[in-house]
């Protein structure tokens, strides 16, 4: 009976570490199919999650020969798997298709801030002014375009679009009472009753809006057509969301921490979110905010 106990309890000992080392191994690193092309300073980089290799593409700087002012490319939206459209940190501010495969680049037209509406291939954008109409014009012939939204609240800040649907788009109102649902094919214009929130990204599987609340430091999933079903997102205290990865229905974000002789460190995070199953993706790497990346496949 003695031995018998004792083989029990070593057993018993022999599992309870397994399961502790199976539960540390699996918040130190984590493998999703698909990369992300990013901003980083002047450059475009990509990296491939099932390999880490994290390869520099083209430095925007050294191709235009202008010093950057901002200190990386405007923005960045997806056409297909193949090719971005990107608009530069830097005078002239001209949007450019780039292609991934052969790095070549299409210059379209002077602007800022495009972002691709993929069921009628055009794409919206500012003038390089402060205050500027909103501006669509069709990808394959961008010389002619239109004005879509006039002077929209005279508002001096960059408003941050998402793409929402295959024709609609959101941003923020300035004064933050609303969300505003733009159809791009008409231009017709919806506030949405969404209060406290500044949209980040959207959640394609579900259909939901991530927002950032404006009153304090947070976010929540929220459905557009049903602004009262929110969902909390905790992401601690130093995290911010990154990019969504539809193929796998999990959020990127980076989480800040702080090294004694390095200072601040940002790793990179996975939250599936139909599970809550939340891992290390990779240590000391930081994928530029929504807006300066794309999912590829």
């Amino acid at each position: 009976m003695t031995a018998f106990l004792y083989k029990s309890s070593f057993v018993i000992i022999y599992l309870a570490m397994l399961l502790s080392l199976m539960s540390c191994n699996a918040d130190v690193g984590h493998t999703i199919n698909g990369s992300v092309l990013y901003t980083y300073n002047t450059k475009l980089q990509i990296f491939d999650f099932k390999t880490t290799n994290n390869t520099m593409l083209v430095d925007v700087d050294k191709r235009t020969g202008i010093r950057a002012i901002r200190p990386a490319p405007d923005s960045l939206s997806k056409i297909d798997e193949g090719k971005v459209l990107l608009a530069n940190g830097t005078k002239p501010y001209v949007i450019q298709i780039y292609d991934i495969k052969d790095g070549g680049f299409q210059s379209l037209i002077e602007g800022q801030q495009p972002l691709y509406i993929p069921g009628i291939r055009k794409f919206i954008f500012k003038e390089k002014k402060p205050i500027s109409d909103l501006f669509i014009s069709d990808i394959d012939n961008p010389v002619v375009s239109k004005k879509l939204l006039i002077d929209h609240d005279k508002d001096e800040r960059k408003h941050f679009y998402v793409l929402v649907s295959d024709f609609e788009f959101v941003f923020a109102r300035k004064d933050k009472k609303a969300v505003q649902l733009v159809d791009a094919r008409t231009g017709v214009t919806t506030s949405l009753a969404i209060p406290n929130c500044s949209p980040v990204l959207w959640r394609a599987q579900l259909g939901q809006l991530l927002c950032s609340k404006f009153d304090s430091h947070g976010y929540y999933f929220v459905e557009i057509n049903n602004p009262r079903k929110i969902e909390p997102v905790d992401l601690g205290e130093h995290g911010m969301p990154s990019l969504y990865a539809g193929s796998v229905d999990a959020l990127l974000y980076s989480v800040i921490r702080y090294e004694a002789d390095v200072g601040e460190v940002k790793d990179l995070r996975v939250r599936y979110l139909r599970t809550g199953i939340d891992v290390l993706l990779q240590k000391d790497f930081f994928v530029s905010l929504p807006g300066r990346n794309v999912w590829i496949n």
